[in-house]
């Protein structure tokens, strides 16, 4: 009877280190593709596996070997690759179940490259005028209780946090104006006299 994965490429292989013994295990469609793909970025030092990557820099590549564990259908790819995970516990591997990121930490770079990205997808960016609107209508909305005051602790922490804080003139001119025709509460009046008195102790000291 002819063996059915007999001309199959995809299948689960082990990555070995010769030197202690450790090894990685994962699945391809095409098992000497995926090799091909493992020793272009070890050898640049770009591989997404770092415990990988650091065996491979301390051992260099003529201590790992590629090794066929197993050849099988596409569809059973994941399946076969988790029977192997469970049975050998592959120390190279960041994340014990096949297919899955659960559990990898994300490095640091990639971190930084997302934050970046993300810099420069908002920059130069107008809002749409809806989402203003929006904005401005949750704002209205967002009422304090009747009777509510702000306790001087909270007062001094914002003044600090604006201390040394310089505002342009274009700046200023724009406060003013938001603020003319605005009728303060008497609650919201103690809260600035209060914000006065502070800020001009810390001036004085």
């Amino acid at each position: 009877m002819r063996n059915s994965t007999q001309n199959l490429k995809s299948g689960i292989y082990k990555i070995l280190n010769k030197v202690n013994g450790k090894y990685y295990i994962g699945s391809a469609f095409d098992n000497a593709k995926r090799w091909r793909e493992h020793k272009y970025h070890l050898n640049r030092k770009t591989h997404k596996n770092a415990y990988l990557q650091n065996a491979w820099n301390k051992y260099w590549d003529i201590s790992f070997e590629f090794i066929i564990l197993e050849y099988c259908e596409k569809d059973k790819l994941l399946e076969r690759e988790q029977h192997w995970i469970d049975e050998l516990k592959p120390e190279y591997n960041l994340a014990l179940i096949a297919g899955s990121r659960a559990g990898v930490p994300m490095p640091q770079s990639a971190k930084d490259k997302i934050g970046e990205n993300s810099k420069r997808h908002m920059t130069g960016r107008k809002m749409l005028p809806q989402t203003k609107e929006a904005m401005m209508k949750a704002n209205k909305e967002r009422v304090r209780p009747k009777g509510y005051k702000q306790s001087p602790e909270s007062i001094a922490k914002r003044i600090a946090a604006n201390t040394g804080k310089t505002r342009t003139a274009e700046t200023k001119l724009k406060m003013a104006n938001a603020r003319r025709g605005i009728k303060f509460s008497d609650t919201h009046k103690t809260n600035l006299s209060i914000a006065a008195k502070l800020r001009h102790n810390s001036e004085i000291k």
